[in-house]
């Protein structure tokens, strides 16, 4: 039978304090066990800082090298495009003035082909070498900068700039190497021929082709000058017989708003009055306004008296047979079942004018707007 010991269950509350002051003593001296939520979220947001920094550095990095990159291989290019340029000013340009530049020129399609090449725009040795001035410029802080280990970002503008000297470095090398196999082929195409010279210089012979190219392109500009005078003749013609077609179906409406057989089916809506018609869904209701006015063309299509069906009519008649209108106004029934054939036909005819003589009868100050 068990029994309550006081002593024993004394030395066991004592013993489980003595351990939790223990626990409490080794969490202070060595940080163990669980870290409160505040330090959790700094730990946290501390390896976000560090990752996204990582990552940025990575970034510049990137950059760093990319910009040095296109810095080099556009100091090859630009390399290549002045050794080409020299070659052409050394091996072509003599062709302007000497014997194998006659044999070219005795020959009409070399010449031709010859003459496309010495006209092609190209950057000249001098362009070049300000060009590749300008590259070292640009990189020259990013080389720099990986010099000395730096991690600070790049400007945007400057690896772009990079990059359009890179190509443009890279154009130019292309274009002068073709310049030469291009030339190269035309001069060894020549000494395979029949050997023929002409009396005339290269030279002289690109002046008469620069001269032919140059009447070609005026005569072009003005043909191209007259079809586009023929096309604004034209155009003008056609806007100028649409302006008077208009005129003329515009007076043609004004005559007829104003006729005696408008005013006999819509008179009613030309009287001034101080009642307009309101309302939506064919429920007719009025209102007062504070200046005598013709009736509003933009009420009567709102409250559907110009659709085009029965109903329309119906809203239509309503209101041209109201009895808060003052006189004039129709003297007929006002619903369908009871119209004969003339009033029915007198309706159509009202509706068929409002809706296409509205807006000029508006114009003449017949109807409000």
């Amino acid at each position: 039978m068990f029994r309550f010991r006081p002593f024993s269950f004394i030395m066991f509350v004592l013993m489980v304090i003595g351990l939790a002051i223990f626990w409490s003593v080794l969490q202070q001296q060595f940080g163990l066990g669980p870290a409160p939520a505040g330090s959790r979220r700094a730990d946290q947001e501390a390896a976000r800082q560090a990752e996204l920094e990582k990552k940025r550095v990575e970034f510049v990095r990137f950059e760093q090298d990319r910009g040095i990159s296109l810095a080099d291989q556009a100091s090859k290019d630009i390399e290549r495009a002045i050794n080409e340029a020299g070659i052409w000013q050394k091996d072509f340009v003599p062709l302007l003035e000497n014997f194998d530049g006659r044999m070219i020129a005795a020959n009409a399609p070399l010449t031709e082909q010859l003459f496309s090449l010495f006209d092609e725009p190209r950057m000249s040795v001098d362009d070049l070498t300000k060009l590749r001035t300008e590259m070292e410029e640009a990189v020259r802080p990013i080389r720099e900068a990986k010099g000395n280990n730096s991690t600070d970002a790049i400007e945007k503008s400057v690896v772009e700039s990079l990059e359009k000297m890179a190509a443009r470095a890279s154009k130019e090398a292309v274009l002068w190497i073709k310049a030469n196999e291009g030339a190269t082929a035309v001069l060894r195409e020549t000494k395979r021929g029949n050997q023929e010279t002409s009396d005339e210089t290269l030279k002289k012979a690109f002046e008469k082709l620069r001269d032919q190219r140059a009447l070609v392109e005026l005569q072009e500009k003005q043909e191209e000058n007259k079809r586009q005078q023929a096309i604004q003749k034209k155009k003008e013609a056609m806007e100028k017989a649409a302006a008077e077609a208009k005129a003329e179906e515009e007076a043609k409406l004004k005559e007829e708003a104003n006729s005696d057989e408008v005013r006999q089916h819509l008179g009613i809506f030309f009287e001034r009055r101080t009642l307009q018609p309101r309302g939506t869904a064919g429920v007719v209701k009025w209102e007062r306004v504070i200046d005598s006015q013709p009736t509003s063309l933009e009420r009567l299509r709102n409250i559907g008296a110009l659709h085009d069906s029965l109903q329309g009519l119906v809203i239509l008649s309503r209101i041209g047979t109201r009895r808060e209108l003052p006189q004039p106004r129709w003297m007929f029934p006002t619903e369908a079942a009871n119209w004969s054939e003339e009033n029915q036909t007198f309706l159509k005819k009202a509706q068929e004018m409002l809706n296409r003589l509205g807006p000029t009868l508006v114009k003449e100050g017949l109807l409000s707007p």
